[in-house]
């Protein structure tokens, strides 16, 4: 499997990231992405770094078009904190 690129690749820069014109809440989950990917090792901030980091915030966008899609959002960044997800390259249920 080749490895993810980077999402966000001026997300990787230094500690002190200004969040490069993005709103309050997308640099908040910008800067929460790249803290998850310290957490698990990663140099580099992935999409699932990212997902997570807007399902974190119940008032992101990214919540309401998964409640739509009826996906309870708040369980997702659980599942994938333990691996539950997966792939699914056929595009077939995980």
């Amino acid at each position: 499997m080749t490895p993810a690129a980077p999402v966000v690749p001026a997300a990787r820069r230094g500690d002190a990231w200004d969040g490069g014109g993005w709103s309050p809440a997308a640099a908040a989950a910008l800067g929460e992405a790249r803290a998850r990917a310290r957490r698990r090792g990663g140099s580099d901030v992935t999409g699932t770094d990212l997902l997570a980091a807007l399902l974190a915030d119940p008032q992101s966008r990214a919540v309401e078009v998964f409640r739509r899609a009826g996906v309870p959002a708040h369980d997702v960044p659980a599942r994938i904190e333990a691996g539950a997800g997966g792939h699914a390259g056929d595009g077939a249920a995980c």
